[in-house]
């Protein structure tokens, strides 16, 4: 009778051993979600390559509708931060570590349990590296959601730093390093494309010119910002960006800063020559639309060449406008003397009612 028991509960130990486990595994039970998938829609120029998406631009973000109280990001971050927005708020900053793939994202605790917009932002420069993305993990209990509406508004932003947000987030002009401060979701473009509830697209890099980059030693560079303005990548030459597939209903232009903050000066008649072309090349690709010149005040000389330039084009082309931010002061000063996050809303807050008002948005 005694070994009768004992074997009825060893075999009732096994079963609940054996339930449990089967519990545990249906609970980790995971379903991976393509980065191609149809529901995941990307803000920013994106390349497609072996079930991946590449990108390397500020400001890029990726998209998706989400129920559920977790999900899995399957990313290699390339070296940047990213913003971790979930229905408008920043949850966190993610800050990937070379060689993690998988990032867990909670929601926080007591968050509705209902339907989600998370929205992934790459915030720093080009120069931190080319992110790919690689899909979702999600539990059995989470969904995916039919992709989120894109806005219908798309304004276009050729820049350098400014436009990129360089050391924004710094709390002075010396900062221990650049990536933790550098938040292009806080440049003055992108707070102008909230404001305008306009789709964004940062063709931008620190250090680059119209026609001289920062610190060149030749009065041209070689790759300049018109040099890298048909990419889908910022280093890759090959893949050229299709324009037709997303089209721009304004652009705006702040470039010139890094040719004339440093010697040798571009002469001012290739500087404008090299405008002209641009223009050009930015109404092959979108037609007639508004372009905005603009330029700040802490290098007068960049600012006299724009005005001239509007004022002997304006008559010729009507979709040309100049702008004119103020200079920073000097508590709006970020790394290494980049404008903070103060100035950037001030840019922002004057940069927008003019594109509202020439766009009738």
């Amino acid at each position: 009778m005694i070994l009768f028991r004992s074997f009825l509960f060893l075999l009732f130990t096994a079963v609940l051993a054996a339930c449990t486990s089967f519990g545990a595994g249906q609970e980790k039970e995971m379903t991976q979600v393509e980065a191609t998938d149809s529901r995941i829609t990307f803000a920013g120029r994106t390349l497609r390559k072996n079930n991946t998406v590449l990108f390397d631009w500020a400001g890029v973000e990726i998209r998706f509708g989400f129920k559920g109280e977790r999900f899995t990001l399957l990313m290699d971050g390339g070296g940047s931060d990213y913003n971790i927005v979930i229905d408008g708020a920043v949850l966190k900053v993610l800050r990937p570590e070379p060689g993690v793939n998988e990032h867990v994202i909670t929601l926080p605790a007591g968050a509705d349990q209902g339907e989600h917009l998370v929205i992934i932002q790459r915030r720093n420069d080009a120069h931190f590296g080319v992110t790919t993305f690689k899909g979702l993990k999600l539990s059995k209990d989470d969904q995916l959601l039919p992709k989120p509406e894109m806005k219908t508004r798309k304004i276009e932003f050729i820049g350098d730093s400014y436009t990129v947000g360089y050391g924004n987030e710094g709390p002075s002009t010396e900062c221990d390093s650049l990536r933790p401060y550098e938040n292009n979701a806080l440049s003055f473009a992108s707070i102008a494309a909230r404001a305008l509830a306009a789709e964004a697209h940062m063709i931008a890099v620190s250090g680059r010119g119209l026609v001289r980059n920062y610190g060149d030693k030749e009065r041209a560079s070689s790759e300049s910002m018109p040099s890298l303005y048909d990419r889908v990548l910022f280093n890759d030459k090959q893949e050229a960006w299709d324009f037709s597939q997303w089209q721009a209903d304004a652009v705006v232009i702040k470039l010139g800063t890094n040719d004339f903050s440093t010697e040798p000066h571009p002469a001012p008649d290739n500087f404008k020559q090299a405008l002209t072309h641009l223009l050009a090349r930015i109404t092959k690709h979108y037609g007639d639309v508004p372009v905005f010149i603009v330029a700040d005040l802490s290098l007068p000389v960049v600012v006299s060449l724009y005005r001239d330039y509007y004022q002997a084009n304006s008559k010729m082309n009507n979709s040309l406008h100049f702008v004119e931010l103020p200079k920073p002061t000097q508590d709006q000063l970020g790394c290494d003397w980049h404008p903070n996050v103060d100035f950037h809303e001030q840019a922002a807050s004057v940069l927008t009612p003019i594109i509202k008002s020439h766009l009738g948005w």
